[in-house]
């Protein structure tokens, strides 16, 4: 089975921080039961995620995502095949603008834009995956 990665972005309609858990504990419910993994950055009034896993199922939760009124001009900005899942084990990461680490890593993506929808595919790519990284260092720190 082919798979592919999905990067968007969209803007917050709320930066309530139990709006953000209950997205987060939804999608890591319904992505087990579908078979996709992913992350999602929520800082300021973006969101960025990246969802991976069979077309099918990357299809039917960008129809949810669309239609989500919690954000609005969801733009896609990747969708491409993959070879391997880069957030394999992460059935939907945190990456929340409340870590100092990540948020230095969003400003360094951002800090030649006017808007952070001017970061085109690759560029909010690389971005969660370095912060996925010091998501990956900081829990291996703290269990060590």
């Amino acid at each position: 089975m082919q798979l592919y990665h999905l990067v968007y972005f969209s803007n917050r309609i709320s930066n309530s921080h139990a709006e953000l858990q209950q997205i987060l504990s939804v999608s890591r419910r319904n992505n087990a039961d579908i078979g996709l993994t992913g992350a999602l950055f929520a800082c300021d009034d973006h969101y960025f995620q990246v969802l991976e896993g069979p077309r099918s199922a990357l299809s039917r939760v960008l129809q949810v995502v669309m239609n989500d009124t919690r954000h609005s001009d969801v733009v896609i900005s990747l969708c491409e095949p993959i070879e391997v899942r880069a957030f394999g084990a992460w059935r939907m990461a945190e990456m929340s603008a409340n870590n100092p680490r990540l948020t230095d890593i969003y400003r360094m993506y951002t800090e030649h834009v006017t808007s952070p929808a001017e970061l085109n595919g690759e560029a909010i790519w690389d971005m969660i995956v370095t912060m996925h990284g010091v998501l990956d260092d900081t829990q291996a720190a703290e269990t060590a």
